[in-house]
């Protein structure tokens, strides 16, 4: 009787391990999206593109494309995928690339 219990515990001990460890990566869209205005802040195209007029407003179109709007200069980005190494997990890395940019 005793050694049913035992198993128990550590079944459930191993599952609730095995939980916590897949909890860890950012699966969730809210997070996935705010990821990805981050990224589009932190690129080499909003800099270039922004030195001289202030961005005011970045917008999601749709899947992997966003829009960074100022008062003088309009730039589209697209989220590309970056491969990772054979059997190397964790979170999908990305990189922002410019698809079109429009300055009066």
């Amino acid at each position: 009787m005793r050694l049913p219990a035992l198993l128990f515990v550590a079944m459930s001990g191993s599952a609730l391990l095995g939980a916590a460890g897949y909890a860890a990566l950012p699966t969730s869209p809210a997070l996935e999206r705010l990821a990805a205005f981050g990224e589009v802040i932190r690129s080499d195209a909003m800099r270039n593109v922004f030195q001289a007029d202030l961005p005011i407003r970045i917008e999601f179109v749709r899947d992997d494309l966003y829009r960074v709007s100022g008062a003088r200069c309009l730039l589209d980005m697209r989220r590309v995928l970056q491969p990772r190494p054979p059997g190397l997990v964790g979170p999908a890395d990305y990189r922002m690339e410019e698809v079109a940019r429009r300055c009066d």
